[in-house]
C-alpha cells in the first residue's frame, strides 16, 4: 500500500508538470547529506556522517548523483538503516532534536548550491510495523539558476495528513531480509519558462488534498 500510494502521487505530480512548458536541458548535479543531534558523528564533507541511537540501531545517507534530462525524476540520495535484531527490539526513538539536511551542488546548466532541511521524528524497529521514523522538511522546492528542483514527498503510513514528510524504512526480516534498509529521495527536476515556476509550485503541493481525499473514499 505504501508504494502505491507514493507511486500514484509521484505519477500525477508528472501529468501536472509535464502540463507545464519547459525547456530540456542537461541536469548535471551531486548531493551530499548530513545529520546533526546527539549520538551523530562529526560530519566532515563529503564523506556521510552516521547517527547512532540508544536502541541500537543507527541511519545514515549514500550520497547521490545525477546527469538528467529535465523536466524528469531524479534520485538524490539514500537514508539507511541498520539494526540487530536483539537491539531493535522494543523499537526506539531517534533523539529529539535530530535534524538532517540534503544539500545539492549543481555543475549543469549553471553551477550553484541549494538544499533541503528539517527534522527526524519517530522510532525504528525491526519491523516496518513497528517504525514511524520521518523527515519531515521546512520547504519542498529549491532553485539553483533557472532549475526547479521539487521533492517528492508521502501522505501516507506516519506521514498521513503531515506536509514536506517522508517515511523512512526500518530494516526487516520478511520474506525479502533486507539490513540495512534504504530509502530513496526523489525530486522532480524542471527548467521552466519563468512566468510557470510559481503555477508547477502550486500544482505539484495541491495534489496532496486530491491524495488525502481519495485515501478517505476507500
Amino acid at each position: 500500500m505504501r508504494i502505491l500510494s507514493r507511486a500514484a502521487l509521484i505519477g500525477a505530480a508528472a501529468i501536472a508538470m509535464g502540463a507545464l512548458p519547459a525547456a530540456a536541458q542537461n541536469v548535471t548535479f551531486t548531493t551530499i547529506g548530513s545529520f546533526a543531534g546527539p549520538g551523530c558523528s562529526a560530519f566532515v564533507s563529503p564523506t556521510p556522517n552516521t547517527c547512532t541511537q540508544a536502541g541500537g540501531w543507527s541511519i545514515t545517507f549514500l550520497n547521490g548523483s545525477g546527469n538528467a534530462v529535465a523536466p524528469t525524476g531524479i534520485d538524490l540520495g539514500q537514508f539507511s538503516v541498520t539494526c540487530s535484531l536483539a537491539s531493535c527490539s522494543p523499537p526506539s526513538a531517534i533523539a529529539a532534536g535530530t535534524t538532517f539536511t540534503l544539500t545539492i551542488n549543481q555543475t549543469n546548466p549553471s553551477p550553484g548550491t541549494a538544499g533541503f532541511t528539517g527534522s527526524l521524528q519517530g522510532n525504528i524497529g525491526f519491523n516496518p510495523d513497528n517504525s514511524t521514523l520521518t523527515w519531515i522538511t521546512t520547504g519542498g522546492v529549491v532553485t539553483i539558476g533557472n532549475v526547479v528542483y521539487t521533492l517528492v514527498t508521502d501522505n501516507f503510513a506516519s506521514c498521513q495528513n503531515i506536509a514536506l514528510c517522508i517515511n523512512i524504512a526500518s530494516p526487516n526480516s520478511g520474506a525479502n531480509p533486507a539490513n540495512p534498509n534504504t530509502t530513496t529521495v526523489k525530486a522532480f527536476v524542471v527548467t521552466p519558462e519563468p512566468s510557470s515556476i510559481a503555477l508547477m509550485a502550486t500544482g505539484i503541493f495541491g495534489l496532496v488534498p486530491v491524495a488525502m481525499f481519495r485515501r478517505r473514499r476507500r
